[in-house]
């Protein structure tokens, strides 16, 4: 995993917002665990520095002080090292993986990644994956939400070990009204995520430059970190740099009130990078404003057919900017697309609880019943391609 989990800890327990709507889960599966005798160690792979940290008895924070992430051996090191009799990585590295299967240890492999580049080489990779998390070492691999999952099935990892999860969100459509298009302009359209280019940030600069040449101002508000001022000088070079204002990074409550607050959610990933289905999206759902997207793999099976969002083809800012367009061409099209959040909610519906999951796997293994009643072979093949 990668994160400030110390940091997570201390803001739960003084009841400050976190910047991930994940890490007070985290916090929460720690403390009914330590509570229960069992030891854990949480492995922050990307840190600023190593440490190691014990904010509860019997739970250890080791920040291994990677730099980039190809610091394999940092992560080879510390498995070496550890003494746990469960393993979860919580990351998709292959050698990795194939690292803890060779442990002989209880292992459940966690992800929130998909694999959509079509070439030769992804091909092979796939491939490759497949092979690794099919091992039968490996007693259970959980992704995030269906589609995501469904496509690992596609590619060949048995239904029998796959298991969709997410966390309990302290939002949905129930807590916001349906919306009306605003009158008056400009347009204000909001972003929240990591500001880079395969997130597709490029492509939402060069659509408000492309609409601000048809006479539509869209005001653009970007919560995240990144490459802000590299970002920041191609809006100035768009001519929009007045248009776009990056926020830095937000609490995850304040994110929903953001996007509750603008006429538009965009959010541009483009097909090369690996979304699982992100938390970003339930936070746009949840809000009821309406949607432009990219046609990313794991957008499609949610949001890609009745009116539920604008989509446009990733990398392509014209075909955003006509999305956008479409968006707000009438009043009752605006309503239709915030009103039918609910049908995009009810869809993200049947997932494993992740700290339920876990807690599961640990106390009584992949055989107990509430588990095998939430892998993708218990369920309808509803996502299928």
């Amino acid at each position: 995993m990668s994160g400030n989990f110390a940091d997570a800890f201390r803001r739960f327990q003084a009841g400050e917002q976190q910047s991930e709507a994940t890490y007070n889960e985290v916090v929460r599966l720690m403390h009914d665990l330590a509570n229960d005798g069992f030891e854990t160690t949480i492995y922050s792979y990307m840190t600023p520095e190593a440490k190691i940290e014990e904010p509860l008895q019997n739970v250890k924070i080791v920040s291994l002080g990677a730099r980039s992430w190809d610091r394999h051996d940092i992560l080879l090191d510390a498995l070496q090292q550890d003494r746990s009799t469960a393993l979860i990585p919580h990351f998709a590295n292959r050698e990795l993986i194939k690292a803890c299967a060779a442990q002989n240890r209880n292992l459940m492999i966690g992800m929130a990644s998909s694999y959509n580049r079509r070439n030769p080489k992804a091909a092979i990779e796939r491939f490759k994956l497949k092979s690794v998390l099919s091992d039968p070492r490996i007693d259970l691999v959980m992704n995030h939400c269906l589609p995501s999952t469904e496509k690992l099935a596609q590619y060949g990892v048995p239904r029998e070990k796959l298991v969709p999860w997410n966390v309990p969100l302290p939002f949905s459509p129930e807590n916001f009204p349906a919306k009306q298009l605003r009158e008056g302009r400009p347009l204000t359209m909001a972003y929240a995520g990591s500001i880079s280019e395969p997130k597709g940030v490029g492509d939402i600069i060069s659509s408000i430059a492309i609409l601000k040449s048809r006479g539509i101002e869209v005001e653009l508000r970007c919560a995240g970190k990144g490459n802000i001022d590299s970002m920041r000088n191609f809006a100035a070079e768009k001519g929009v740099g007045d248009l776009v204002q990056f926020l830095g990074v937000i609490g995850n409550r304040d994110v929903v009130q953001l996007f509750y607050q603008s006429d538009l959610v965009c959010v541009p990933s483009r097909h090369t990078f690996p979304e699982g289905f992100p938390l970003v999206m339930f936070e746009a759902i949840a809000s009821r404003t309406p949607i432009v997207c990219s046609d990313h793999p794991m957008f499609q099976p949610i949001l890609g057919h009745g009116a539920r969002a604008e989509m446009f083809k990733a990398e392509n800012p014209r075909s955003l900017a006509k999305a956008v367009e479409r968006a707000v061409e009438s009043p009752e099209h605006y309503a239709a697309l915030s009103r039918n959040a609910d049908a995009s909610w009810r869809a993200l519906g049947g997932t494993a609880d992740w700290r339920t999951l876990i807690n599961e796997w640990v106390r009584n293994g992949p055989e107990s019943e509430w588990i095998q009643a939430h892998t993708l072979a218990a369920m309808p093949r509803e996502f299928a391609a």
